[in-house]
């Protein structure tokens, strides 16, 4: 594990050291909309008459709305996410969350071609609402993600920009109070977000 993270690590320091490179994003403000698919794992138990259930999360599907902006000329930017996922509880009942991050951004990589690739991490809140079953699921928690993406940018003038993005964060969430779980729920989470985006 340590290796991987060095050896990712190296492949960022390269990458920036760059010269030949136009990372710059949108350059300038942009909004996303599009689909994410989400995986979610906990080790944690049920808060229920049945303490033995262990909490289980069939693959969820939604979708997610950006706002976001890339500073001119920098290799940085940031972003405001809206996701809305619609999931299964123990294969019982159907569930939703709604997550909004707020997330940095860095432009490792830009090539003539249109191709860039990023960084991204962040944090902010999601709420898994009640399900079907009255069972006391609701619970808020906090989360922290980061991930790599790529983005394509199909169309790039001086007053617009058009590019499709796919972003992998790995994602922390910890639900609060006793609802979901006795003491809390750690939860880690994967949303595989793919949008179409429109700089302008």
């Amino acid at each position: 594990m340590k290796r991987l993270i060095y050896s990712i690590a190296i492949l960022i320091a390269v990458l920036l050291m760059q010269n030949n490179v136009f990372a710059c994003g949108h350059e300038g403000m942009y909004v996303g909309l599009g689909g994410a698919p989400l995986v979610m794992y906990t080790s944690n138990y049920r808060n229920s008459d049945n303490s033995t259930q262990k909490i289980h999360f069939s693959p969820g599907f939604g979708g997610n709305l950006t706002l976001g902006y890339d500073f001119r000329g920098k290799r940085f930017g940031m972003q405001l996410l809206g996701e809305f996922h619609r999931m299964k509880l123990n294969r019982e009942e159907w569930i939703n969350s709604i997550t909004n991050t707020l997330e940095g951004i860095v432009h490792l990589r830009e090539w003539p071609n249109g191709l860039d690739i990023h960084v991204l991490f962040g944090g902010g809140w999601t709420y898994l609402m009640e399900g079907q079953v009255n069972n006391n699921s609701r619970s808020i928690g906090i989360v922290v993600n980061a991930g790599p993406g790529i983005t394509y940018f199909f169309k790039r003038t001086e007053k617009f920009t058009g590019a499709i993005s796919f972003q992998l964060p790995l994602r922390y969430i910890r639900y609060m109070g006793r609802n979901l779980s006795q003491s809390g729920a750690n939860v880690y989470a994967l949303p595989a977000r793919l949008s179409m985006q429109i700089g302008f």
